[in-house]
């Protein structure tokens, strides 16, 4: 399974990909599981990247039970786009706490 440490850019083809593939790429990048995976031609700039993965064949949800090629009998309108479920560790913008003030200002009594 080397297409992750060599980083080479590329689209997966869907032929075999299903939720245990989505599922199991989304981990093998750092998060906990996939929310939603498509196929299609949506952007120009896939023609940008060659097809870098297909028949990508998990049993379940882990990298490690997969099978793939590198070898691929695809085009682009097959492209995987996949959305990955955020990270535990992913940093949040903290929100500012609302306080009432300390010394609140009354208007005079006549």
């Amino acid at each position: 399974k080397q297409w992750y440490q060599r980083r080479v850019r590329g689209t997966v083809c869907d032929d075999s990909f299903t939720d245990n593939a989505a599922n199991a790429i989304c981990r093998k990048v750092g998060h906990p599981g996939s929310v939603a995976w498509t196929a299609g031609s949506l952007f120009d700039i896939q023609r940008d990247y060659s097809i870098g993965l297909d028949n990508v064949d998990c049993s379940s949800g882990e990298w490690s039970s997969c099978e793939d090629s590198e070898d691929h009998n695809c085009v682009h309108s097959e492209d995987v786009f996949l959305t990955c479920q955020a990270s535990v560790d992913t940093p949040t913008i903290p929100q500012e706490p609302v306080t009432e003030p300390q010394n609140p200002v009354t208007e005079p009594q006549n």
